[in-house]
């Protein structure tokens, strides 16, 4: 390890009843941002906790759920919930910002109302949301006054298939996870966000991460991941680290492991901090476009994860059984 501070977001998603996390004790100049169990539920009323809410739809987590285990639900349809923690500034060469999940999926992956899909996807990502703070959300409008009001990270962020939000295409940051699951293409994708409306890709869409769109793709892992079982724990770590000693670019990892440990896969790439012009001999590239994080997002496409029992078939009613993962610590 570099002697440099080396900042750490331990995040853990896993079943109610086993929980298990990646170990920080050798690491002596760590410092852990989050680490909370949801015992207050989803709020966030003190040292270390995060606060979860939606993007979208209020169906994505039962905001009046008890104390415990968060329900992430999919179902039949997107979801997306998002975190606010202290915002993590890297500076130095060396300097680290790991994100450590456990995640239990549910008895029904990869299949959506159609029958089984080859379009199923998992994502998660670390976002700034300094560059929006302040601005007005025009989803959000009080019933008295008429007045639209600025965005609150810290609660639900109102959009929809055709209701986006311009709020979310102020926020740099970037996205990782499975894409395809099970699916012969299934692979780990990494992804920046379109802030400065670069050509090589189209400007973000108002959805974050209900869409790609806006999403430029820096790279992609082998393709077969197949592993990706029922009623089974896994462990995600993604981190973005200073390994340029220039500061110009970020390595970013993201891995899987099941939860004996054994490897299922990982990848890696370089990603530039700022926008790469593309020229005759370069091809250009949408940089992460920040160095501070303090916003993590979790994402499930239509039938990723549940969504084909409960009351009503392929429903993700909170509170149904089988209707996405669930969260327990972070």
């Amino acid at each position: 390890m570099l002697a440099h501070l080396h900042k750490v977001l331990r995040v853990v998603l896993c079943m109610a009843i086993f929980c298990f996390g990646w170990s920080t004790s050798n690491a002596q100049d760590s410092t852990v941002v989050v680490d909370d169990n949801f015992s207050d539920g989803i709020t966030n009323n003190g040292p270390q906790q995060i606060g979860f809410n939606t993007i979208g739809s209020s169906l994505g987590l039962d905001l009046s759920q008890p104390g415990g285990p968060l329900d992430f639900a999919s179902g039949d349809s997107i979801r997306s919930i998002h975190g606010l923690f202290a915002p993590q500034t890297l500076t130095d060469f060396g300097d680290t910002l790991e994100v450590v999940f456990d995640f239990t999926t549910p008895d029904t992956i990869a299949f959506d109302s159609g029958g089984p899909s080859l379009n199923e996807d998992f994502r998660f990502g670390l976002f700034n949301t300094a560059p929006a703070l302040g601005a007005i959300d025009p989803n959000n409008v009080d019933p008295n006054t008429g007045m639209a009001s600025p965005v609150d990270f810290n609660g639900p962020i109102f959009i929809g298939a055709i209701q986006f939000n311009p709020v979310l295409t102020l926020i740099p940051g970037f996205v990782s996870g499975l894409e395809n699951i099970n699916s012969p293409a299934s692979a780990i994708s990494i992804r920046t966000h379109n802030v400065n409306s670069q050509p090589i890709a189209r400007p973000p869409s108002g959805l974050l991460l209900l869409t790609t769109t806006g999403f430029d793709t820096i790279s992609g892992g082998a393709d077969n991941i197949t592993t990706i079982t029922p009623n089974s724990d896994f462990q995600g770590r993604l981190f973005v680290e200073f390994t340029d000693s220039s500061l110009a670019s970020f390595d970013i990892t993201t891995q899987l492991t099941d939860a004996a440990g054994s490897f299922v896969d990982s990848h890696t790439a370089t990603v530039s901090i700022n926008d790469i012009i593309p020229s005759a001999t370069e091809p250009g590239q949408v940089g992460v476009n920040t160095n501070t994080f303090d916003l993590l997002v979790f994402f499930v496409s239509s039938g990723a994860f549940g969504g084909t029992d409960g009351p009503v078939p392929g429903s993700s009613v909170p509170g149904e059984p089988n209707n996405g993962i669930d969260i327990s610590n972070v």
